[in-house]
């Protein structure tokens, strides 16, 4: 498996919210609550469902790609960022760009007290999928569900990341890491309008066109933010919903301003 394949196993997960009871644990919406119980748990074992499940949930990603061994399984963020250390595979913020399929750590006080999977970095955010968080809107507290969120890059709450020796061979992740940062790259000082065409466009998470994270739909106008890799980076509004996300798009006659 790989990368996107860990990604992916994430992005279906959006939405999905904590249990008040150790109830309808595989419904992404009912029995709401705060209590910490998640199928994530119910799969981890150990007798740790109801308690924090942020690592429990990146763990489940993995092992729904068949991406354990490469991610680890752990539900205690400081021994998961050991496993990265202990391997290599270690890098503190600021010395790498984030890779999709990366393990980003967060910190309080110096230690790693949160964690999530890097669905992509473009400009300078971060872009992730965490489990044990709120939406991004607010519109759900700390710690309620399974959320998209994004964060500058030089953010102070990132400790680092761990990034997964993927089943696509250990050459080619430490030759995307090598050339990280190295490829062309645009950032328009102001958005310039990007227009769609008469059918529905995918939009994916990366330049390689191989994550997609939604679509835009028929002439719809959105703005565009610059190019990466050939790619245009474009942000649009989720069709039903009050936030906008960023994504990569193949067609290239696009951009009309």
């Amino acid at each position: 498996m790989s990368a996107p394949a860990v990604v992916r196993a994430a992005l279906q997960e959006v939405g999905y919210l904590e249990k008040a009871t150790n109830a309808d644990l595989d419904s992404k919406t009912a029995n709401a609550g705060y209590n910490n119980w998640t199928k994530y748990g119910a799969w981890y074992g150990s007798g740790l469902n109801g308690y924090p499940w942020c690592d429990m949930f990146v763990s489940w990603c993995a092992a729904q790609a068949g991406e354990t061994e490469a991610v680890g399984k752990y539900a205690y963020c400081p021994s998961h960022v050991s496993f990265f250390q202990a391997r290599n595979r270690w890098y503190p913020r600021g010395t790498v760009t984030p890779q999709p399929g990366d393990i980003i750590f967060f910190q309080s006080g110096g230690e790693a007290s949160h964690v999530g999977i890097v669905e992509y970095a473009a400009g300078n955010l971060v872009h992730t999928v965490e489990g044990n968080t709120s939406s991004a809107a607010g519109l759900v507290p700390n710690g309620g569900g399974v959320f998209q969120k994004s964060y500058y890059l030089t953010s102070a709450c990132i400790l680092g990341y761990g990034r997964p020796a993927y089943g696509q061979g250990e050459a080619a992740r430490t030759r995307d890491a090598d050339t990280a940062g190295a490829t062309g790259r645009e950032v328009f000082p102001v958005a310039k309008t990007y227009q769609n065409g008469s059918t529905d466009e995918t939009v994916y998470a990366d330049t390689r066109l191989t994550i997609p994270i939604g679509s835009l739909n028929p002439w719809e106008s959105c703005d565009c933010l610059g190019i990466v890799d050939g790619r245009y980076l474009v942000e649009y509004r989720v069709d039903g919903a009050d936030y906008h996300k960023c994504g990569f798009v193949a067609y290239s006659g696009g951009v009309t301003a």
